[in-house]
């Protein structure tokens, strides 16, 4: 069981079946070179992760790779911090302009 706890590998907050497909949903969810700036964001505020999702602060921009209706993000840092991926909230986020 433990083995699953890796941070971001749950999906969001451990909902169950989001990346059954992920394969698939990775392909969807890679932008185009020209959509590349369509899926950037920044955070507008700290925040403080748990055991299975990264902490984050105020400024650091993501690569949001899949959106889900549950508020939870799938992302990839690319700037403000180290490089990890995983779901976020996306309350958090706002379009990078």
């Amino acid at each position: 069981q433990d083995d699953t706890r890796g941070k971001g590998s749950l999906g969001p907050r451990g909902t169950g079946k989001i990346g059954e497909n992920r394969e698939e949903a990775a392909a969807a969810a890679v932008p185009s070179a020209d959509g590349l700036k369509d899926s950037l964001y920044v955070a507008v505020a700290d925040f403080e992760g748990d055991k299975d999702t990264s902490s984050f602060q105020e400024g650091t921009v993501f690569e949001v790779r899949e959106k889900n209706s549950s508020g939870w993000w799938f992302c990839q840092v690319l700037s403000g911090a180290p490089s990890w991926e995983g779901w976020i909230p996306s309350n958090y986020l706002r379009k990078k302009p």
